[in-house]
């Protein structure tokens, strides 16, 4: 299987019929990364719309009360050791941090643009008969992806492997009247042809999601209670979804954040790497029973508590510009 039949079977998950939301982000198209099982995100909000698709590093915060320790200016202490503070600690001084970034509000005929590096994944022919292939990360890949903040423009994405310095590019048409054009092997649109399955318009930005912790939390317990899995895990690993793969303003990344923290059983872990070399601090939610699917990461700066990315992408720019393909100056 080459890298555009990779790309065009995930991108296909991008758009599910009218009826059910998008059980992948288009972050995983990036880097080449399989849907995971583990993750299967039905994003839904009572008697609204749901998640959309696109990327984004600022968050909201609640208001809440700081319980970590603080310098005096009122932020989050940055010469305290990650180490020593709880999960909590560490994702309330994210809050305090994405609060204080500076927001763009996007228009609707902009771009959301994202860089991100992760790991290739591999088909392995299965060792038994009965038994399904085995999904395997490969060296790690450079990906880049421009998604339309209406939902309503084409889009782009491209990938390479690191050491390579020539992109592979796939169209990724917008959806219009619940059709999709069809995307050939050379990555090119197909004139006349179009995808089988119904799709929907999926924006990269949705400017009504909560901007207090208490709000999102609920939004997010919400969006993960049709997975069936543990509680706490999937509002984690929703959370992990929404800020790997959509367009956050500050407020909201703050209350993202801020609402984790009053998840019941957040640990930390000291000293990781992200896929892109950085070192950070990781944090989880411990599954309350065994048989639960693998937690989530987010990891963070161990001393600007900015936020890096998740145990599958490290997110290297996210920002707003105005034609599919343009690169931030």
């Amino acid at each position: 299987m080459n890298d555009l039949d990779l790309l065009r079977r995930w991108g296909a998950q991008l758009d599910e019929p009218a009826t059910a939301p998008p059980p992948a982000m288009r972050t995983r198209v990036l880097t080449n990364r399989p849907a995971r099982t583990r993750r299967p995100l039905a994003l839904t909000r009572t008697g609204a719309w749901r998640l959309a698709l696109s990327a984004g590093l600022a968050v909201a915060i609640s208001g809440g009360v700081y319980w970590g320790q603080t310098s005096p200016g009122g932020g989050p202490d940055r010469g305290a050791d990650p180490a020593a503070l709880s999960g909590a600690q560490v994702l309330r001084n994210a809050a305090l941090v994405a609060a204080r970034q500076q927001g763009t509000t996007p228009r609707a005929d902009q771009f959301v643009f994202t860089e991100a590096r992760g790991p290739a994944w591999s088909n392995s022919p299965p060792t038994e008969v009965g038994k399904p292939a085995v999904t395997t990360p490969g060296a790690p890949r450079l990906g880049q992806a421009w998604n339309s903040v209406s939902g309503t423009r084409d889009g782009l994405v491209r990938t390479r492997p690191e050491t390579d310095p020539n992109w592979q590019t796939l169209a990724a048409p917008a959806c219009r009247d619940g059709k999709k054009p069809l995307v050939g092997a050379d990555g090119r649109v197909v004139p006349g042809k179009f995808e089988s399955m119904r799709c929907r318009t999926i924006p990269a930005y949705q400017p009504d999601l909560p901007t207090e912790a208490d709000a999102m939390l609920a939004w997010l317990y919400d969006s993960a209670k049709a997975t069936g899995k543990d509680r706490t895990v999937a509002a984690f690993n929703a959370a992990c979804d929404l800020i790997e793969g959509y367009y956050l303003l500050p407020a909201m990344e703050a209350a993202l954040f801020e609402s984790l923290s009053q998840l019941p059983g957040i640990t930390v872990q000291a000293d990781v790497a992200d896929f892109a070399g950085r070192r950070g601090v990781a944090i989880r939610a411990t599954p309350s029973s065994s048989g639960q699917p693998k937690e989530s990461e987010l990891i963070f700066d161990p001393t600007t508590y900015a936020f890096l990315g998740t145990d599958s992408t490290a997110i290297l720019r996210r920002t707003i510009v105005d034609n599919a393909g343009q690169l931030p100056s």
